[in-house]
Protein backbone atom coordinates (compact mmCIF):
# COMPACT_ATOMS: atom_id res chain seq x y z
CA UNK A 1 0.00 0.00 0.00
CA UNK A 2 2.92 2.38 0.77
CA UNK A 3 4.18 2.10 -2.24
CA UNK A 4 0.72 3.22 -4.25
CA UNK A 5 0.56 5.80 -2.32
CA UNK A 6 4.25 6.99 -2.88
CA UNK A 7 3.62 7.05 -6.35
CA UNK A 8 0.48 8.34 -6.90
CA UNK A 9 1.94 11.42 -4.57
CA UNK A 10 5.68 11.13 -7.16
CA UNK A 11 3.17 11.03 -10.34
CA UNK A 12 0.94 14.49 -9.21
CA UNK A 13 4.44 16.36 -8.77
CA UNK A 14 5.59 14.95 -11.64
CA UNK A 15 2.83 15.59 -13.86
CA UNK A 16 1.47 19.00 -12.41
CA UNK A 17 5.45 20.20 -13.31
CA UNK A 18 5.21 19.06 -16.51
CA UNK A 19 1.45 20.18 -17.44
CA UNK A 20 3.33 23.88 -17.65
CA UNK A 21 6.64 22.18 -19.18
CA UNK A 22 5.05 20.66 -22.17
CA UNK A 23 2.68 23.60 -22.44
CA UNK A 24 5.34 25.99 -23.24
CA UNK A 25 7.41 22.88 -25.48
CA UNK A 26 3.79 23.30 -27.42
CA UNK A 27 3.78 26.69 -27.86
CA UNK A 28 6.69 26.91 -29.79
CA UNK A 29 5.93 23.46 -31.49
CA UNK A 30 3.05 25.56 -33.06
CA UNK A 31 4.99 28.00 -33.71
CA UNK A 32 7.38 25.38 -36.44
CA UNK A 33 3.74 24.94 -37.48
CA UNK A 34 4.31 21.54 -36.02
CA UNK A 35 7.27 20.35 -38.02
CA UNK A 36 8.14 17.65 -36.16
CA UNK A 37 12.26 17.86 -37.63
CA UNK A 38 12.15 21.57 -37.71
CA UNK A 39 11.04 21.87 -33.82
CA UNK A 40 13.53 19.25 -32.96
CA UNK A 41 16.38 21.07 -34.29
CA UNK A 42 15.41 23.78 -32.90
CA UNK A 43 15.06 22.17 -29.28
CA UNK A 44 18.67 21.03 -30.00
CA UNK A 45 20.30 23.71 -31.66
CA UNK A 46 18.82 26.19 -29.24
CA UNK A 47 19.62 24.11 -25.94
CA UNK A 48 16.28 24.97 -24.67
CA UNK A 49 16.33 22.06 -22.22
CA UNK A 50 14.34 22.72 -19.14
CA UNK A 51 16.76 23.39 -16.68
CA UNK A 52 15.22 24.02 -12.65
CA UNK A 53 12.24 20.79 -12.26
CA UNK A 54 15.22 18.84 -13.93
CA UNK A 55 18.37 19.58 -12.47
CA UNK A 56 16.04 19.06 -9.35
CA UNK A 57 15.48 16.51 -9.88
CA UNK A 58 18.82 15.13 -10.41
CA UNK A 59 20.00 16.95 -6.91
CA UNK A 60 17.37 14.61 -5.31
CA UNK A 61 18.33 11.81 -7.06
CA UNK A 62 22.23 12.01 -5.78
CA UNK A 63 20.94 12.54 -2.54
CA UNK A 64 18.93 9.61 -2.29
CA UNK A 65 21.61 6.93 -4.34
CA UNK A 66 24.37 8.46 -1.77
CA UNK A 67 22.15 8.30 1.11
CA UNK A 68 21.47 4.73 0.63
CA UNK A 69 24.64 4.10 -0.37
CA UNK A 70 26.56 5.93 2.96
CA UNK A 71 24.04 4.83 5.31
CA UNK A 72 23.02 1.69 3.87
CA UNK A 73 19.54 2.00 4.00
CA UNK A 74 17.63 -0.53 2.27
CA UNK A 75 14.31 0.58 4.02
CA UNK A 76 12.49 3.34 5.66
CA UNK A 77 8.70 3.16 7.63
CA UNK A 78 6.58 4.01 5.71
CA UNK A 79 5.06 7.11 7.01
CA UNK A 80 8.24 8.47 6.60
CA UNK A 81 9.35 7.56 3.31
CA UNK A 82 5.68 9.04 1.71
CA UNK A 83 6.63 12.20 3.76
CA UNK A 84 9.90 12.26 1.72
CA UNK A 85 7.75 11.28 -1.06
CA UNK A 86 5.58 14.64 -0.47
CA UNK A 87 8.74 16.69 -0.50
CA UNK A 88 9.72 15.54 -3.43
CA UNK A 89 7.01 15.82 -5.46
CA UNK A 90 5.86 19.33 -4.24
CA UNK A 91 9.59 20.97 -5.14
CA UNK A 92 9.34 19.24 -8.37
CA UNK A 93 5.94 20.77 -8.94
CA UNK A 94 7.19 23.87 -7.94
CA UNK A 95 10.13 24.19 -10.12
CA UNK A 96 8.38 22.80 -12.87
CA UNK A 97 5.61 25.84 -12.88
CA UNK A 98 7.84 28.93 -11.97
CA UNK A 99 8.69 28.00 -15.97
CA UNK A 100 5.43 29.96 -17.01
CA UNK A 101 6.24 32.49 -19.13
CA UNK A 102 6.63 36.25 -18.49
CA UNK A 103 5.50 37.18 -21.30
CA UNK A 104 5.06 36.29 -25.06
CA UNK A 105 4.16 37.95 -28.29
CA UNK A 106 2.05 35.59 -29.60
CA UNK A 107 -0.02 33.67 -27.42
CA UNK A 108 -0.30 29.82 -27.31
CA UNK A 109 -3.88 29.19 -29.52
CA UNK A 110 -5.55 25.96 -27.81
CA UNK A 111 -6.97 24.70 -31.03
CA UNK A 112 -8.71 21.68 -30.98
CA UNK A 113 -5.43 20.63 -33.00
CA UNK A 114 -3.20 21.53 -30.20
CA UNK A 115 -5.09 20.43 -27.54
CA UNK A 116 -5.17 16.88 -28.59
CA UNK A 117 -1.44 16.94 -29.27
CA UNK A 118 -0.88 18.39 -26.07
CA UNK A 119 -3.18 15.70 -23.83
CA UNK A 120 -1.87 12.60 -25.70
CA UNK A 121 1.87 13.90 -24.62
CA UNK A 122 0.72 14.38 -21.36
CA UNK A 123 -1.31 10.58 -21.28
CA UNK A 124 2.13 9.01 -22.71
CA UNK A 125 4.42 10.73 -20.33
CA UNK A 126 2.37 9.25 -17.40
CA UNK A 127 2.46 6.15 -19.13
CA UNK A 128 6.34 6.35 -19.35
CA UNK A 129 6.89 6.93 -15.44
CA UNK A 130 4.54 4.37 -14.76
CA UNK A 131 5.96 1.52 -16.78
CA UNK A 132 9.50 2.30 -14.68
CA UNK A 133 7.57 2.52 -11.58
CA UNK A 134 5.78 -0.67 -12.49
CA UNK A 135 8.48 -2.48 -12.68
CA UNK A 136 9.69 -1.87 -9.12
CA UNK A 137 6.48 -3.19 -7.79
CA UNK A 138 7.65 -6.46 -7.08
CA UNK A 139 10.48 -5.77 -4.80
CA UNK A 140 10.38 -4.48 -1.17
CA UNK A 141 9.39 -0.87 -0.39
CA UNK A 142 12.43 1.38 -0.11
CA UNK A 143 14.34 5.03 -0.73
CA UNK A 144 14.79 2.72 -3.89
CA UNK A 145 11.56 3.49 -5.80
CA UNK A 146 11.64 6.98 -4.92
CA UNK A 147 15.54 6.91 -5.98
CA UNK A 148 13.93 5.30 -9.78
CA UNK A 149 10.07 7.72 -9.67
CA UNK A 150 12.32 10.70 -9.20
CA UNK A 151 14.54 9.77 -12.19
CA UNK A 152 11.49 8.87 -13.94
CA UNK A 153 10.56 12.73 -13.34
CA UNK A 154 13.72 14.32 -14.90
CA UNK A 155 13.33 12.32 -17.69
CA UNK A 156 10.03 13.22 -18.36
CA UNK A 157 11.04 17.15 -18.16
CA UNK A 158 13.86 16.85 -20.10
CA UNK A 159 12.41 14.48 -22.95
CA UNK A 160 9.04 16.59 -23.19
CA UNK A 161 9.18 18.02 -26.82
CA UNK A 162 9.82 13.92 -27.40
CA UNK A 163 6.73 13.26 -26.43
CA UNK A 164 4.98 15.90 -28.22
CA UNK A 165 6.34 14.99 -31.57
CA UNK A 166 5.59 11.41 -30.48
CA UNK A 167 2.26 12.72 -30.01
CA UNK A 168 1.99 14.22 -33.48
CA UNK A 169 2.98 10.94 -35.35
CA UNK A 170 -0.12 9.08 -33.27
CA UNK A 171 -2.76 11.81 -34.16
CA UNK A 172 -1.65 11.68 -38.03
CA UNK A 173 -4.04 9.49 -39.25
CA UNK A 174 -6.92 11.71 -37.32
CA UNK A 175 -5.28 14.96 -38.46
CA UNK A 176 -4.89 13.57 -42.10
CA UNK A 177 -8.63 12.40 -41.99
CA UNK A 178 -9.91 15.94 -40.28
CA UNK A 179 -8.04 18.08 -42.86
CA UNK A 180 -9.60 16.07 -45.69
CA UNK A 181 -12.99 16.97 -44.65
CA UNK A 182 -12.21 20.97 -44.35
CA UNK A 183 -10.27 20.50 -47.58
CA UNK A 184 -13.58 19.48 -49.06
CA UNK A 185 -16.03 21.44 -47.26
CA UNK A 186 -13.57 24.30 -49.29
CA UNK A 187 -14.26 22.91 -52.20
CA UNK A 188 -17.13 22.62 -52.16
CA UNK A 189 -17.61 26.58 -51.14
CA UNK A 190 -15.62 27.30 -54.17
CA UNK A 191 -17.15 25.60 -56.94
CA UNK A 192 -20.64 27.11 -55.49
CA UNK A 193 -19.34 30.70 -55.30
CA UNK A 194 -16.98 30.07 -58.58
CA UNK A 195 -14.48 33.56 -57.68
CA UNK A 196 -11.78 34.80 -60.06
CA UNK A 197 -8.74 33.09 -58.14
CA UNK A 198 -5.65 35.46 -57.75
CA UNK A 199 -2.79 33.33 -56.61
CA UNK A 200 0.79 35.25 -55.56
CA UNK A 201 3.55 34.66 -54.01
CA UNK A 202 7.59 35.70 -54.09
CA UNK A 203 10.57 35.56 -51.45
CA UNK A 204 9.55 39.09 -50.24
CA UNK A 205 6.84 42.07 -51.38
CA UNK A 206 4.03 38.99 -51.67
CA UNK A 207 1.88 40.11 -48.87
CA UNK A 208 2.15 44.42 -49.57
CA UNK A 209 1.23 43.83 -53.33
CA UNK A 210 -1.91 41.15 -52.07
CA UNK A 211 -3.03 44.43 -49.93
CA UNK A 212 -2.90 46.92 -52.70
CA UNK A 213 -4.30 44.38 -55.17
CA UNK A 214 -6.99 43.45 -52.59
CA UNK A 215 -7.64 47.67 -52.49
CA UNK A 216 -8.15 48.22 -55.96
CA UNK A 217 -9.72 45.31 -56.68
CA UNK A 218 -12.55 45.69 -54.04
CA UNK A 219 -13.27 49.45 -55.41
CA UNK A 220 -14.47 47.43 -58.76
CA UNK A 221 -16.25 44.25 -57.52
CA UNK A 222 -16.53 42.58 -54.13
CA UNK A 223 -13.04 40.78 -53.42
CA UNK A 224 -11.90 38.87 -50.64
CA UNK A 225 -8.19 38.18 -49.87
CA UNK A 226 -6.40 36.34 -47.86
CA UNK A 227 -5.40 38.19 -43.98
CA UNK A 228 -2.21 38.67 -42.56
CA UNK A 229 0.30 36.31 -43.90
CA UNK A 230 -1.91 33.23 -44.43
CA UNK A 231 -0.44 31.38 -46.67
CA UNK A 232 -0.62 27.51 -45.82
CA UNK A 233 -2.84 24.93 -47.28
CA UNK A 234 -5.28 24.68 -43.91
CA UNK A 235 -4.56 28.29 -43.38
CA UNK A 236 -6.35 29.33 -46.54
CA UNK A 237 -8.82 26.16 -46.17
CA UNK A 238 -9.82 27.82 -42.99
CA UNK A 239 -10.54 31.28 -44.83
CA UNK A 240 -12.64 29.79 -47.95
CA UNK A 241 -14.97 27.87 -45.08
CA UNK A 242 -15.28 31.04 -42.17
CA UNK A 243 -15.41 33.81 -44.95
CA UNK A 244 -16.00 33.27 -48.63
CA UNK A 245 -19.44 34.46 -49.75
CA UNK A 246 -21.58 34.52 -52.62
CA UNK A 247 -21.00 37.57 -53.60
CA UNK A 248 -16.85 37.78 -53.65
CA UNK A 249 -16.21 38.02 -57.48
CA UNK A 250 -12.38 38.29 -56.77
CA UNK A 251 -10.57 36.07 -54.25
CA UNK A 252 -6.88 36.91 -53.33
CA UNK A 253 -4.67 34.50 -52.53
CA UNK A 254 -1.23 34.26 -50.74
CA UNK A 255 1.11 31.12 -51.01
CA UNK A 256 3.52 30.78 -49.20
CA UNK A 257 6.26 28.14 -50.18
CA UNK A 258 7.83 25.56 -47.54
CA UNK A 259 9.74 23.15 -49.63
CA UNK A 260 9.14 22.02 -53.41
CA UNK A 261 5.43 20.97 -54.37
CA UNK A 262 4.13 23.12 -51.33
CA UNK A 263 2.89 26.11 -54.06
CA UNK A 264 1.55 22.97 -56.54
CA UNK A 265 -0.66 21.56 -53.61
CA UNK A 266 -2.45 25.50 -52.70
CA UNK A 267 -2.50 25.85 -56.53
CA UNK A 268 -5.01 21.62 -56.64
CA UNK A 269 -7.12 23.58 -54.16
CA UNK A 270 -7.18 27.27 -55.54
CA UNK A 271 -6.66 26.72 -59.38
CA UNK A 272 -5.77 30.34 -60.22
CA UNK A 273 -6.26 32.27 -63.55
CA UNK A 274 -4.66 34.83 -62.37
CA UNK A 275 -0.67 33.95 -60.62
CA UNK A 276 1.62 36.99 -59.50
CA UNK A 277 5.16 36.53 -58.54
CA UNK A 278 6.96 39.24 -57.07
CA UNK A 279 10.25 38.21 -56.36
CA UNK A 280 12.75 35.57 -55.98
CA UNK A 281 15.24 36.03 -53.93
CA UNK A 282 17.70 34.92 -50.51
CA UNK A 283 14.51 35.76 -48.05
CA UNK A 284 14.05 31.26 -47.70
CA UNK A 285 17.77 30.45 -48.43
CA UNK A 286 17.90 28.43 -45.01
CA UNK A 287 14.83 26.44 -46.23
CA UNK A 288 15.75 25.83 -50.04
CA UNK A 289 19.86 26.46 -50.40
CA UNK A 290 19.57 27.56 -53.53
CA UNK A 291 18.26 30.33 -55.96
CA UNK A 292 17.59 28.02 -58.29
CA UNK A 293 15.07 25.60 -55.75
CA UNK A 294 13.65 29.09 -54.67
CA UNK A 295 13.31 29.52 -58.39
CA UNK A 296 11.60 26.18 -58.97
CA UNK A 297 9.30 26.10 -56.07
CA UNK A 298 7.76 29.78 -56.84
CA UNK A 299 7.31 28.68 -60.67
CA UNK A 300 4.77 26.13 -59.46
CA UNK A 301 2.23 28.93 -59.32
CA UNK A 302 2.34 30.46 -62.86
CA UNK A 303 2.78 26.76 -63.92
CA UNK A 304 -0.29 25.60 -62.65
CA UNK A 305 -2.49 28.43 -64.86
CA UNK A 306 -4.71 27.40 -67.50
CA UNK A 307 -4.24 27.76 -71.05
CA UNK A 308 -4.33 32.00 -71.76
CA UNK A 309 -4.13 32.39 -67.78
CA UNK A 310 -2.54 35.78 -67.12
CA UNK A 311 1.26 35.83 -65.24
CA UNK A 312 1.85 39.47 -63.80
CA UNK A 313 5.51 38.96 -63.40
CA UNK A 314 8.48 41.60 -61.64
CA UNK A 315 10.51 42.30 -64.62
CA UNK A 316 13.08 44.08 -62.69
CA UNK A 317 14.27 40.64 -61.38
CA UNK A 318 16.29 38.45 -63.46
CA UNK A 319 15.51 35.70 -62.00
CA UNK A 320 11.54 36.24 -63.41
CA UNK A 321 12.76 37.18 -67.00
CA UNK A 322 14.30 33.43 -66.81
CA UNK A 323 11.65 31.95 -65.69
CA UNK A 324 9.22 33.44 -67.88
CA UNK A 325 11.09 31.85 -70.70
CA UNK A 326 9.57 28.41 -70.11
CA UNK A 327 5.82 29.45 -69.33
CA UNK A 328 2.58 28.99 -71.17
CA UNK A 329 0.84 32.11 -70.11
CA UNK A 330 -0.30 35.56 -71.08
CA UNK A 331 2.38 36.76 -69.47
CA UNK A 332 2.71 40.55 -67.98
CA UNK A 333 5.97 42.26 -66.89
CA UNK A 334 6.11 45.61 -64.13
CA UNK A 335 9.19 47.23 -63.28
CA UNK A 336 10.89 50.10 -63.72
CA UNK A 337 14.11 49.53 -65.88
CA UNK A 338 13.40 49.15 -69.31
CA UNK A 339 16.88 48.11 -70.02
CA UNK A 340 15.75 44.55 -68.54
CA UNK A 341 13.00 43.95 -71.03
CA UNK A 342 9.57 45.12 -71.98
CA UNK A 343 7.70 46.67 -69.57
CA UNK A 344 4.12 46.74 -69.93
CA UNK A 345 3.72 48.83 -66.82
CA UNK A 346 6.87 51.27 -66.13
CA UNK A 347 7.16 52.65 -62.42
CA UNK A 348 9.03 56.22 -63.49
CA UNK A 349 8.88 58.56 -60.44
CA UNK A 350 8.39 57.65 -56.71
CA UNK A 351 9.43 60.83 -54.47
CA UNK A 352 9.08 60.24 -50.91
CA UNK A 353 7.02 62.66 -49.40
CA UNK A 354 6.43 63.16 -45.55
CA UNK A 355 2.89 61.53 -46.48
CA UNK A 356 3.98 58.50 -48.67
CA UNK A 357 5.20 58.61 -51.87
CA UNK A 358 4.27 60.44 -55.19
CA UNK A 359 4.14 57.72 -58.19
CA UNK A 360 3.95 57.76 -61.96
CA UNK A 361 3.28 55.29 -63.98
CA UNK A 362 3.17 54.30 -67.94
CA UNK A 363 0.51 52.05 -69.21
CA UNK A 364 -0.13 51.43 -72.77
CA UNK A 365 1.88 54.72 -73.62
CA UNK A 366 -0.38 56.94 -70.99
CA UNK A 367 0.82 58.25 -67.56
CA UNK A 368 -0.95 57.62 -64.32
CA UNK A 369 0.14 60.27 -61.21
CA UNK A 370 -1.28 59.89 -58.18
CA UNK A 371 0.50 59.94 -54.32
CA UNK A 372 -0.07 57.00 -52.05
CA UNK A 373 0.26 57.29 -48.63
CA UNK A 374 2.79 54.24 -48.12
CA UNK A 375 6.40 54.71 -47.77
CA UNK A 376 9.41 52.71 -49.13
CA UNK A 377 10.05 52.62 -53.13
CA UNK A 378 9.49 49.28 -53.22
CA UNK A 379 5.65 49.49 -52.31
CA UNK A 380 5.86 52.08 -55.34
CA UNK A 381 6.98 48.68 -57.56
CA UNK A 382 4.31 47.04 -55.75
CA UNK A 383 1.35 49.49 -56.61
CA UNK A 384 2.82 49.01 -60.29
CA UNK A 385 1.95 45.76 -60.32
CA UNK A 386 -0.97 45.86 -58.91
CA UNK A 387 -2.00 48.51 -60.92
CA UNK A 388 -1.12 46.49 -64.30
CA UNK A 389 -2.98 43.22 -62.63
CA UNK A 390 -6.52 45.37 -62.15
CA UNK A 391 -5.83 46.97 -66.27
CA UNK A 392 -5.74 42.97 -67.33
CA UNK A 393 -8.99 42.13 -64.80
CA UNK A 394 -11.33 45.00 -65.93
CA UNK A 395 -10.69 48.14 -63.40
CA UNK A 396 -10.61 51.15 -65.39
CA UNK A 397 -7.25 53.16 -64.85
CA UNK A 398 -8.80 56.15 -63.31
CA UNK A 399 -10.52 54.16 -60.49
CA UNK A 400 -6.96 51.88 -59.50
CA UNK A 401 -5.69 55.27 -59.62
CA UNK A 402 -7.99 56.36 -57.39
CA UNK A 403 -7.73 53.38 -55.00
CA UNK A 404 -4.28 54.03 -55.08
CA UNK A 405 -4.84 57.50 -53.63
CA UNK A 406 -6.65 56.32 -50.64
CA UNK A 407 -4.88 52.97 -50.19
CA UNK A 408 -4.67 52.37 -46.03
CA UNK A 409 -1.35 51.72 -44.64
CA UNK A 410 -0.30 48.08 -44.61
CA UNK A 411 -0.05 46.80 -40.89
CA UNK A 412 3.66 46.73 -39.76
CA UNK A 413 4.75 47.61 -42.93
CA UNK A 414 6.44 50.79 -43.06
CA UNK A 415 3.19 52.27 -41.39
CA UNK A 416 4.09 55.70 -40.12
CA UNK A 417 2.25 56.78 -37.17
CA UNK A 418 2.76 60.43 -35.25
CA UNK A 419 1.52 60.64 -31.55
CA UNK A 420 0.77 63.34 -29.63
CA UNK A 421 4.52 63.75 -28.26
CA UNK A 422 5.77 64.50 -31.74
CA UNK A 423 7.04 61.02 -31.82
CA UNK A 424 7.28 59.27 -34.98
CA UNK A 425 7.32 55.44 -35.66
CA UNK A 426 7.77 53.80 -38.80
CA UNK A 427 6.78 49.83 -38.36
CA UNK A 428 8.14 47.51 -40.18
CA UNK A 429 7.86 44.75 -38.05
CA UNK A 430 6.99 42.04 -40.50
CA UNK A 431 9.74 42.42 -42.54
CA UNK A 432 12.97 39.82 -42.28
CA UNK A 433 14.81 40.40 -46.12
CA UNK A 434 17.72 42.52 -47.36
CA UNK A 435 15.92 44.43 -49.98
CA UNK A 436 13.18 45.38 -47.25
CA UNK A 437 15.60 46.15 -44.78
CA UNK A 438 16.92 48.38 -47.22
CA UNK A 439 14.03 50.17 -48.59
CA UNK A 440 13.11 51.01 -44.32
CA UNK A 441 16.44 52.68 -43.84
CA UNK A 442 16.33 54.70 -46.81
CA UNK A 443 12.38 55.71 -45.88
CA UNK A 444 14.43 56.47 -42.11
CA UNK A 445 17.13 58.50 -43.42
CA UNK A 446 14.16 60.73 -45.59
CA UNK A 447 12.04 61.77 -43.00
CA UNK A 448 12.04 65.23 -41.56
CA UNK A 449 13.45 64.08 -37.66
CA UNK A 450 15.84 65.37 -34.56
CA UNK A 451 17.33 61.63 -34.35
CA UNK A 452 16.96 58.90 -36.40
CA UNK A 453 16.80 55.47 -34.16
CA UNK A 454 16.73 51.83 -35.25
CA UNK A 455 15.88 48.69 -33.21
CA UNK A 456 16.02 45.52 -34.92
CA UNK A 457 16.91 41.92 -34.26
CA UNK A 458 18.39 41.53 -37.77
CA UNK A 459 16.85 38.86 -40.43
CA UNK A 460 16.14 35.55 -40.29
CA UNK A 461 15.86 32.43 -42.77
CA UNK A 462 18.91 33.49 -44.81
CA UNK A 463 21.37 30.18 -44.16
CA UNK A 464 24.96 30.53 -44.86
CA UNK A 465 24.31 34.31 -46.52
CA UNK A 466 23.03 35.79 -43.16
CA UNK A 467 26.23 37.28 -42.13
CA UNK A 468 27.01 38.80 -45.30
CA UNK A 469 24.04 40.16 -45.67
CA UNK A 470 23.84 41.51 -42.22
CA UNK A 471 27.03 43.01 -42.75
CA UNK A 472 26.41 44.54 -45.67
CA UNK A 473 23.63 46.08 -44.68
CA UNK A 474 25.44 47.70 -41.94
CA UNK A 475 27.08 50.00 -44.35
CA UNK A 476 23.44 52.29 -44.78
CA UNK A 477 22.66 51.76 -40.86
CA UNK A 478 25.41 53.87 -39.75
CA UNK A 479 24.65 56.22 -42.88
CA UNK A 480 20.94 56.12 -41.87
CA UNK A 481 20.64 56.46 -37.78
CA UNK A 482 21.41 58.77 -35.05
CA UNK A 483 20.63 55.18 -32.66
CA UNK A 484 20.50 51.32 -33.37
CA UNK A 485 19.44 49.26 -30.73
CA UNK A 486 19.59 45.59 -31.66
CA UNK A 487 17.19 42.93 -29.93
CA UNK A 488 18.70 39.04 -29.92
CA UNK A 489 21.35 40.74 -29.84
CA UNK A 490 23.41 37.33 -30.15
CA UNK A 491 22.19 36.74 -33.20
CA UNK A 492 23.30 39.97 -35.10
CA UNK A 493 27.66 39.79 -34.45
CA UNK A 494 28.31 40.37 -38.00
CA UNK A 495 25.77 43.34 -38.33
CA UNK A 496 27.81 45.13 -35.04
CA UNK A 497 30.75 44.67 -36.52
CA UNK A 498 30.18 46.16 -39.60
CA UNK A 499 28.47 49.26 -37.84
CA UNK A 500 31.67 50.10 -36.25
CA UNK A 501 33.97 49.14 -39.06
CA UNK A 502 31.51 51.89 -41.00
CA UNK A 503 32.36 54.04 -38.46
CA UNK A 504 29.11 54.13 -36.16
CA UNK A 505 30.10 55.81 -32.79
CA UNK A 506 29.96 52.77 -30.35
CA UNK A 507 28.57 55.25 -27.35
CA UNK A 508 25.42 55.37 -29.81
CA UNK A 509 24.58 51.19 -30.07
CA UNK A 510 22.81 49.36 -27.98
CA UNK A 511 22.48 45.92 -27.16
CA UNK A 512 19.60 43.86 -25.54
CA UNK A 513 17.94 40.56 -25.15
CA UNK A 514 14.77 40.90 -26.27
CA UNK A 515 12.38 43.57 -27.69
CA UNK A 516 10.74 44.44 -24.31
CA UNK A 517 14.19 45.35 -22.13
CA UNK A 518 14.68 47.70 -25.43
CA UNK A 519 11.33 49.26 -25.24
CA UNK A 520 11.90 49.97 -21.56
CA UNK A 521 15.35 51.52 -22.15
CA UNK A 522 14.06 53.72 -24.84
CA UNK A 523 10.94 54.93 -23.76
CA UNK A 524 12.22 57.26 -20.64
CA UNK A 525 14.73 58.87 -23.20
CA UNK A 526 12.66 59.74 -26.23
CA UNK A 527 12.39 63.19 -27.12
CA UNK A 528 9.92 65.38 -29.34
CA UNK A 529 10.80 64.61 -33.19
CA UNK A 530 12.46 61.76 -33.09
CA UNK A 531 11.96 59.11 -35.64
CA UNK A 532 11.99 55.66 -34.33
CA UNK A 533 12.24 52.45 -36.99
CA UNK A 534 11.08 48.75 -35.37
CA UNK A 535 12.45 46.71 -38.40
CA UNK A 536 11.39 43.21 -38.35
CA UNK A 537 9.90 41.70 -35.54
CA UNK A 538 11.06 37.52 -34.27
CA UNK A 539 8.90 35.62 -33.40
CA UNK A 540 9.13 34.40 -29.66
CA UNK A 541 10.81 31.16 -31.09
CA UNK A 542 13.89 33.33 -32.73
CA UNK A 543 14.45 35.82 -30.33
CA UNK A 544 14.48 33.74 -26.67
CA UNK A 545 17.66 32.47 -26.41
CA UNK A 546 16.68 30.12 -24.29
CA UNK A 547 13.42 29.05 -23.20
CA UNK A 548 14.16 27.90 -20.03
CA UNK A 549 16.34 29.74 -18.30
CA UNK A 550 17.89 28.62 -15.16
CA UNK A 551 17.87 32.00 -13.12
CA UNK A 552 16.28 35.36 -14.69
Amino acid sequence: MGFYIAFSIMITGCLSASWVITSRFLHFFQQEEYDNKRFLQWWIHRRSFEKRATLLALVFVMALWLSEQSAGISSLPVLRTMLLSLVIAASLSLAGRSNRPRSTKKALQMTMRARRIYWIALILQGILFSGISALLSLTSFSPFYLLIMTSSSALIFAAAPITLVLSNLLLAPLESSVQKRYLNEARQILNRVKPEIIGITGSYGKTSFKHILSHILESHASTLSTPGSVNTLMGITRIIRERLRNDHAFFIVEMGAYGIGSIKRLCELTPPTTAIVTSIGLAHRERFKSIDAVRQAKSELPRALPQGGLAVLNGDDPQLRRMAEDLDADIRFYGKNPDRGRLDCRLIDALPSQNGLRCRLEYEGKDYEFEMPLFGEHQALNAAGAFLTAMRLGVAPITAAAALQSMPQIAHRLAVHRDANGIVTIDDAYNSNPIGFKNALNALKTMDGKRKILITPGMVELGDEADEAHRQLASDAAQSCDWIILTAAHRLISFREGLLENGFDKENLHQFSDLQKAQQWLSSRLQSGDVVLYENDLPDLYEIQTVFPLFE
